[in-house]
């Protein structure tokens, strides 16, 4: 226990595994953003093939989270990095040399794969270097490597993409991999706590690939992810039909300022009071985001939108995942953040799709007033499957009132 009062967050180890994860997430979203403008103006290819494009990059990240979140806990995760993220880099080289869309569309599936790989390797080595303690501030602290990474890379490729320098972008790609290979060769991680009970079985079961104790989290977080892939895939273009462009193009940067400050505080409310005093109101910050960004008619609107998204859905994700290690037996925190991702994977990876096949009928608007809906029916998994389940309704309610009149 005193190991863990005496530990600092933000030691060398802690470092290396964030900038890993900066560097492979701004390299993602330089990649994604410049394949998909590549691929409409270089290639001529129609809109559906762009989505496409993003689209495999997704399912790729999907089947090898399903793969790696049955293995992490059992393998040594600095030498996965060190095999894995060169790979990496020469699947990123072959852009260069993509001149039909059939081969950009394998590329960027095996891309996916590799990148759903590293980033489940990432996650299950933050969850062995992190004591239970701080868990939520930890987790908190890590997951702003990925808000950075979606500031800074949307804002490279965008500027990059308006003058054409589509090489340019997948040359700064490569140098976030080459960056990722450095910080991963530095970093050390000690060996999985706990034994590997069951390990031995050689019967399949679904929980070989799923963590049992976060099924009630992993569709709470596929819902809220479902309703966030709505705003990632379409904002751009609803705010260009509401001709507020400008403010649609800072959405994704103030969403990234307001993370950066309320992440870290969420975490240690998630450490102090414990998880349902972030998850419930930032679920509710989510719903009021969606429904603003809905009727939204002014800049001032999208802006709010935006700080309400940081406050909902990336303190949602952040303590979720912290949630999802808490609950899994020690041995396999790693499968739980590999079920945690898959599922977030899955709600951004289908909900454009599905909910876009609406948009010629409903219109963009209707569209969030939908996803609204669809956080609101997270808010009562969450109540049901996850608050409730754990510790009983009423239990909680009283253990509020305690935790209230005591501060």
């Amino acid at each position: 226990m005193s190991l863990q009062r005496k530990y600092h967050i933000f030691n060398r180890d802690f470092i290396c595994i964030f900038l890993v994860n900066f560097f492979l997430y701004t390299m993602f979203y330089l990649s994604t953003i410049s394949c998909s403008d590549y691929t409409l103006n270089v290639l001529g290819e129609k809109t559906s093939i762009a989505g496409l494009v993003t689209c495999v990059f997704v399912v790729g990240a999907l089947f090898s989270r399903i793969y790696f979140g049955s293995i992490v806990d059992n393998i040594n995760l600095k030498k996965a990095l060190l095999i894995i993220l060169p790979c990496m880099l020469l699947v990123n080289i072959l852009y260069f040399f993509a001149h039909t869309a059939l081969v950009l569309i394998i590329l960027r599936f095996v891309s996916g794969v590799f990148l759903g790989a590293c980033s489940c390797v990432c996650g299950a080595a933050i969850a062995r270097l992190i004591p239970s303690n701080k868990l939520g501030v930890g987790i908190g602290y890590y997951a702003l490597s990925a808000i950075l990474a979606s500031a800074i890379g949307p804002f490279i490729a965008i500027k990059l993409d308006s003058k054409g320098a589509f090489f340019v972008s997948f040359t700064c790609a490569l140098g976030c991999i080459v960056a990722a290979i450095i910080a991963a060769s530095i970093f050390k991680v000690r060996a999985k706590r706990g034994t590997a009970q069951n390990s031995t079985t050689s019967k399949f079961s679904i929980y070989s690939y799923i963590e049992k104790n976060c099924i009630g989290v992993a569709a709470v977080v596929f819902l809220i992810g479902g309703a966030y892939g709505v705003i990632l895939a379409f904002i751009s273009v609803y705010s260009n039909s509401l001709n507020l462009a400008s403010a649609g193009s800072l959405f994704f940067g103030i969403y990234a300022g307001i993370a950066l400050f309320s992440r870290p505080i969420a975490g240690k409310i998630f450490d102090k009071l414990g998880a349902d005093f972030v998850v419930i109101p930032s679920i509710l910050f989510f719903i009021a985001c969606l429904v603003i960004l809905a009727y939204a008619s002014n800049s001032a609107m999208i802006f709010l939108s935006a700080m309400l998204c940081a406050l909902g859905y990336g303190n949602a994700c952040s303590a979720l995942q912290s949630l999802a290690v808490k609950l899994a037996p020690k041995h396999k925190m790693g499968l739980a953040t590999s079920t945690y991702f898959i599922a977030l994977d899955s709600g951004l990876g289908l909900s454009p799709y599905f909910l876009g096949t609406l948009e010629p009928i409903v219109g963009f608007a209707r569209i969030y007033e939908i996803a609204s809906g669809i956080v609101f029916v997270a808010l009562i998994v969450y109540f049901i499957f996850v608050m409730r389940k754990e510790k009983g309704f009423r239990n909680s309610l009283k253990e509020y009132k305690a935790r209230i009149f005591q501060s």
